[in-house]
């Protein structure tokens, strides 16, 4: 479990000596850490990045080795950001926010296993185990082409740019524009309120992904990041990403979302 300020306070009564020893031991391999926050404010952070050895803030998703997303001591959840969808198929430590607080005060970047985010609840809410998440390099999207429809304004998604990001950490191939022919590769993101305010879309969405297999396939974006983050993606005969029935099937464009037995088609890698 990440160390409490109370323990840290123990620590530093020992002696100054002892700290130092203890951080040594403890260093993380990586030298020069590039840090970035998802969904967390953090004081003072300046200061503390300067006070931790050789690191810096990253300037995107791109350049990070560390990512702090949640703060057990502060009662900040884990939350599923652009940031953390995009990182987290690279399998970079997401970090509870007291991995930067003790790095800081042990004047280097500490080991990450024992910070590793710990949120049992998000676990539950999203289907999938953190810790197997961040040892699991399977690239789900791998060898897909991925389209992204548009949205109506009332139903949040994230920005084009962050969807992308997403899309391409995971394996898959952006597709600016919608194909105009069926192919098994073929992964559509989109969601019924789409589908059903443009029927031209929707005609073309359901005759892309007819024949399930051997046409494309199709997701809401729940879909998508639930499948991102459990390393796996299921498909059901009809063509729909299965999500897991734990989390409740969320409305399926064009039609209802169900896990069928025959014709069902996963994803799923090896680490």
């Amino acid at each position: 479990e990440p160390r409490s300020r109370a323990k840290r306070a123990k620590a530093d009564d020992a002696g100054v000596g002892a700290v130092e020893a203890e951080a040594v031991s403890n260093r993380s391999e990586v030298g020069r850490p590039k840090i970035l926050f998802s969904g967390i404010e953090v004081s003072q952070k300046a200061k503390k990045l300067a006070a931790i050895d050789g690191a810096s803030e990253a300037k995107s998703t791109a350049d990070a080795t560390h990512v702090i997303a949640a703060s057990t001591e502060r009662k900040v959840a884990f939350r599923r950001t652009p940031k953390i969808m995009t990182v987290v198929s690279s399998c970079i430590p997401i970090l509870d926010q007291s991995w930067f607080e003790d790095s800081a005060d042990a004047g280097m970047p500490l080991k990450e296993e024992s910070y590793i985010v710990q949120d049992k609840e998000a676990e539950k809410k999203y289907g999938f185990k953190m810790r197997e998440c961040l040892s699991n390099s399977t690239k789900v999207l791998e060898d897909m082409a991925v389209h992204v429809t548009k949205f109506p304004e009332s139903v949040k998604v994230p920005p084009t740019a962050d969807m992308k990001a997403i899309v391409q950490a995971a394996g898959g191939t952006w597709a600016a524009k919608l194909p105009s022919k069926p192919a098994a590769d073929l992964l559509v993101i989109s969601c019924k309120e789409a589908v059903e305010k443009d029927k031209g879309l929707g005609t073309k969405v359901r005759k892309l992904i007819a024949g399930g297999v051997s046409g494309g396939f199709i997701a809401t974006t729940t879909c998508l990041f639930d499948a991102v983050m459990r390393k796996e993606l299921r498909f059901d005969g009809e063509g729909h990403v299965v999500p897991d029935a734990s989390l409740g099937a969320p409305p399926a464009p064009g039609g209802s979302t169900s896990a069928t037995s025959s014709g069902s088609r996963s994803r799923k890698r090896g680490r």
